[in-house]
């Protein structure tokens, strides 16, 4: 995916090398390598019982507590991105919503909250973290 606008532009290339540049007053330019990933375990718990597992285990968990989870999952096309997203709405996560291209943000009935990116180079970022504290 390349995604560019008047003033940025990102991109990656076959092995996943990340650049970013911008450009308002100076220009600024990151060149990022791919993250590193590994199979994993889908996190056993309650709350993570709330939405669907992905296709794919392969990624790097960023963290994990038995309030929420942010997991990064790899081998992942914009397709299933998708059809990831669709099956995490269709599971409840429908209310107060918001869909894009590359991302989607929601909350279930009980006030729970979930985040989902496309990142780009086969890579979605899941997020799901329990109500606030009234």
């Amino acid at each position: 995916i390349i995604e560019e606008d008047e003033t940025s532009f990102e991109a990656y290339n076959k092995e996943g090398y990340q650049i970013q540049a911008s450009y308002i007053t100076t220009l600024t330019i990151e060149v990022n390598a791919p993250m590193k990933m590994s199979q994993i375990e889908w996190p056993n718990s309650d709350i993570a019982e709330l939405i669907p597992q992905p296709k794919s285990l392969y990624g790097k968990i960023e963290w994990e507590h038995d309030y929420g989870f942010a997991i990064y999952i790899g081998n992942t096309t914009l397709s299933d991105y998708e059809e990831y997203v669709n099956s995490v709405y269709n599971s409840g996560f429908n209310i107060d919503y918001s869909k894009g291209n590359s991302c989607f943000w929601a909350d279930n009935a009980d006030g729970y909250h979930v985040s989902i990116n496309y990142e780009g180079f086969k890579t979605m970022f899941v997020r799901i973290d329990e109500p606030d504290e009234k």
